[in-house]
């Protein structure tokens, strides 16, 4: 089971309860795999052209990943979304 290691959550200063549903969708898409062990990940709020979005970037030794989904996401879009991305980095 991947662990994920959040090194920053802008969310969490603005919406704790958000904050922590975005880490949990993310935790959740990352549970199945085994490799990496260990996934770092920045969730940050970018502003887009004409909205907010949440932006997550996923790392690990050698590679990264960066994406983002709307805010406020609909319940279940971090989950599919980091599933999504960690699928095309050949980890599903």
């Amino acid at each position: 089971m991947a662990q994920v290691k959040f090194l920053e959550n802008r969310l969490r200063a603005w919406t704790p309860v958000l904050a922590d549903a975005v880490e949990e969708e993310i935790r959740r898409a990352a549970a199945p795999h085994t490799d990496p062990a260990i996934l770092d990940c920045r969730i940050r709020l970018e502003a887009g052209a004409a909205d907010l979005c949440v932006g997550i970037v996923l790392e690990h030794q050698g590679w990264g990943a960066q994406f983002v989904v709307p805010f406020p996401s609909a319940n279940g879009e971090v989950l599919s979304s980091t599933r999504r991305v960690l699928r095309e980095l050949a980890l599903a």
